[in-house]
């Protein structure tokens, strides 16, 4: 609920950006075989071009969803992270993982 009160009053950037404890459901968050991510985040993803989120340390990566990407850098007291740079276009967004 709090997600959709929120975008409601977003306006349109060049970068859009959302960074959640959480994963949207379904995309970076498995754990022992079950989708354990936000159903919310996962319905608004399309309202932003870049979603970081952390919560699940067992899934590390990069993916995209409905126009949006995902990042897990992974946990950073296991040496996990990631460097994001943008561009001028809203999908000018490049990611590195990285490992310390």
């Amino acid at each position: 609920r709090e997600l959709t009160r929120i975008v409601k009053y977003m306006d349109r950037n060049v970068h859009n950006v959302l960074l959640s404890h959480a994963p949207p459901y379904g995309v970076l968050d498995t754990v022992d075989g079950n989708h354990v991510g936000s159903r919310s985040i996962r319905k608004h993803v399309t309202t932003f071009d870049l979603v970081c989120c952390g919560h699940i340390h067992e899934v590390r990566g990069i993916t995209e969803i409905d126009g949006a990407t995902v990042v897990n850098p992974g946990p950073a007291s296991e040496g996990y992270g990631a460097i994001i740079r943008f561009g001028k276009e809203p999908n000018d967004i490049h990611i590195d993982l990285i490992t310390t």
